[in-house]
C-alpha cells in the first residue's frame, strides 16, 4: 500500500493526521533549531544560488495573462503579468480565469491565454 499522502487514498491519511493526533501537536520549535534551518538555505547555502534563470523559465514563473476577443481573435487588453492582476481588472476570479486558460474555452467573449499569439 503507498503510504504517501497524495496517493490514491491519501485524504484518509492526512486526516488522520490534523490536531491532537499529529505528532508536532502542542509541540514548538526550539529558536536554535529555527535559526538553523533558515540559514541552511539563505544565501550561498541555497541550492539555486547564483543561478540565472532562462527567459524561458522567467516566462513560467510570471505567468502573463493575456486576453483575446472570441470573434476577431484580437488582443482585447494588453497583456496582464499575473492572474491576480486580471481578476481584479476584470472582476473575474483567479479559479474561472486559470479554468478557462486550462480549457481554451471562450467565457463571455474573452479567451484567456499564456501565450502571446
Amino acid at each position: 500500500m503507498n503510504r504517501h499522502p497524495f496517493a490514491g487514498g491519501g485524504k484518509v491519511i492526512i486526516s488522520k493526521r490534523l490536531g491532537k493526533n499529529n505528532p508536532m501537536f502542542g509541540r514548538t520549535k526550539s529558536p536554535e533549531f529555527i535559526y538553523w534551518q533558515k540559514k541552511d538555505k539563505s544565501g550561498e547555502n541555497n541550492p539555486q544560488w547564483g543561478i540565472k534563470k532562462s527567459e524561458e523559465t522567467l516566462t513560467k514563473i510570471r505567468k502573463k495573462v493575456y486576453v483575446y476577443d472570441n470573434v476577431t481573435g484580437v488582443l482585447s487588453f494588453p497583456f496582464f503579468e499575473s492572474t491576480k492582476i486580471c481578476a481584479k481588472s476584470l472582476k473575474i476570479s483567479q479559479t474561472t480565469i486559470n479554468k478557462y486558460i486550462k480549457n481554451g474555452l471562450p467565457y463571455k467573449g474573452m479567451i484567456f491565454s499564456r501565450n502571446a499569439k
